[in-house]
């Protein structure tokens, strides 16, 4: 992962940006005038978050077995494995 700040400055930029979304889909949305095309825009939002969800899942997944995996070779070798007394795993 990134070091602490890097991850938190990163954090703070995604929250603004999607509170910068909010803002401007809120304003857009005042604006219309045409509730099919808000319901289709709103249906089409959801299906593109659960999409986004399904298509990390395998991801969040792989890297959650690669952490059980890690910690029982840790287990198994009392303490994390050293490969060439420079690279740790």
């Amino acid at each position: 992962g990134a070091p602490p700040d890097v991850a938190a400055r990163l954090a703070a930029a995604h929250q603004e940006f999607e509170a910068r979304q909010r803002a401007s889909f809120s304003a857009c949305r005042d604006a219309s005038k045409d509730p099919e095309l808000d319901q289709f825009m709103e249906a089409y939002y959801d299906m593109l978050v659960k999409y986004r969800e399904e298509l990390t899942r395998p991801v969040q997944e792989a890297m959650e077995f690669m952490r059980r995996i890690e910690a029982q070779l840790n287990m198994l070798s009392n303490g994390p494995i050293l490969l060439h007394h420079h690279l740790q795993f």
